[in-house]
């Protein structure tokens, strides 16, 4: 698994949708519309988005594809969306 680290504004999202291209995998994502816009912003195209809620509920419903790939989007994002009480959390580098 790879890890997209830098400050706002250092080309994060284009370096993801870059490798979902390339993966063929799915972005997950908070806003699957504004992050089409993004993707057609960078002249991409065919690129699936799912919400965090599709995600979470693929995962608990056992419904993610074997195999199939998956790009997450603001991992901070997606913590706090699975809880609000999250007040820390380590990666490993």
């Amino acid at each position: 698994m790879e890890k997209i680290i830098g400050g706002q504004g250092t080309g994060k999202t284009k370096t993801l949708i870059e490798m979902a291209h390339r993966e063929n995998a799915v972005i997950v994502c908070e806003t699957p519309e504004r992050m089409i816009g993004k993707i057609h912003g960078y002249d991409y195209f065919g690129i699936q988005c799912i919400s965090y809620a599709e995600y979470i509920g693929l995962k608990a419903e056992g419904q993610t594809q074997t195999g199939k790939k998956y790009a997450v989007d603001d991992v901070e994002a997606l913590l706090r969306y699975i809880s609000d009480g999250t007040i820390a959390f380590s990666v490993s580098n």
